[in-house]
């Protein structure tokens, strides 16, 4: 699993898969400000939170998520 976090567009991004390894085929709103891409297979790649700092909380704390792989450890 990745998460990052984009400050400029205020989301968080949480990957499933390797970013590299698969193309989004669609995605479904799952409620407001919460969005779910799928692949070919109609498998969850993963969640966009937007407006994350007002969903998630303080922006420090959404900071700390940036970058965390933990795919290999």
């Amino acid at each position: 699993m990745l998460v990052t976090f984009d400050a400029e567009a205020d989301a968080v991004y949480i990957y499933f898969v390797q970013p590299q390894t698969i193309k989004v085929s669609y995605t479904i709103e799952l409620a407001h400000n919460i969005i779910a891409d799928y692949d070919y297979q109609n498998k969850l790649i993963g969640l966009e939170i937007l407006n994350a700092g007002d969903l998630i909380g303080a922006p420090n704390s959404i900071k700390r998520l940036e970058y965390k792989d933990l795919w290999e450890e």
